[in-house]
This record gives structure tokens, sequence and C-alpha cells, in this order.
């Protein structure tokens, strides 16, 4: 009976198996994830009423060319051997950020294996904080190259 009722409503039985395929299986990755995502006005939200550490995990030239007030800069490939450094900030939370988000869904990663809970990764990186006309803060040494690159075109 079971058989008979299969076979004239097989279409049926398929869609079933694919929803519920589907609902094991997380295209966004959110579960799986090591960090949430966060919009910049959530970023903005976490630093000023949960005291959030941001982490730039770009290179220190592009920090330096800037970055989101008050964060601090771990390049990705010395996550490992800074973790340390942000020992102190376990049970804050961290949000990393980097130019487009990439860099900084491995450093989440590298982090959750440290034990690091309280993960937030910025969502569109500093692309999307300058989309919303957000401020970046350059570092006085980024500012002195340009100042000298100005003066040495005006030289010339």
């Amino acid at each position: 009976m079971f058989a008979e009722f299969f076979m004239q409503n097989w279409a049926l039985f398929v869609a079933l198996f694919a929803v519920m395929g589907l609902l094991m299986f997380d295209p966004t990755g959110s579960r799986s994830s090591a960090a949430r995502g966060v919009s910049p006005m959530e970023l903005t939200r976490l630093v000023n009423h949960e005291q959030a550490v941001v982490i730039d995990v770009r290179s220190a030239d592009e920090f330096d060319a800037g970055h989101i007030t008050k964060s601090k800069n771990i390049p990705l490939d010395e996550i490992q051997t800074k973790a340390k450094q942000l020992e102190k900030f376990k049970k804050r939370p961290l949000v990393i950020v980097c130019k487009s988000g990439n860099r900084a869904g491995k450093a989440a990663s590298q982090l959750r294996k440290l034990e690091f809970d309280k993960l937030f990764n910025l969502t569109g990186g500093l692309v999307e904080w300058q989309k919303d006309n957000l401020p970046l803060e350059k570092t006085k040494a980024s500012k002195s190259k340009t100042s000298k690159q100005k003066s040495a075109k005006t030289k010339a």
C-alpha cells in the first residue's frame, strides 16, 4: 500500500527530501562560521556599549593608510604569534576587520581555535564601512609619507 502511494506521489517525496536537505545545509555558513557578521552600525554599538575591541588584520601599510579609530593592527599572518596580546580581551567582544571580510574570516577561525568566544566579523569589511561614509583614521607615519610625496612632486 505504501509502495503504491509512493509511486503515485514520487514528486512529493523528492520535494520533501530536497527541503529536508536544505534545512540541514546552511548556505550562509552562519552555524559553522567562526564569527558572526555585523554591520558597521552594529560594530559601533558593540564598541560603545560592550567595549568591543576592533582588530584590523590587514598589513601595516594598509592599516596606516586608513583604519577604524582605536583599532589594533595584527596582520593575519601574525595572529598566531601575537594572540598573547589579545588574551586580556578574551572576555570582551572582538570585531575582526579587513578590507572585504575574507582575511577577517580566516583570522576569526584561528582565534576560535585559540578559544576566543565573542568573535564578530565586519560584513563587507572596510569597503562597507566606507560605503556608509564612516570615518577612517590615518597613522601619522602614513600622513608624513603622503606629505613628503606631495612636496617631492611640487619640487619636481
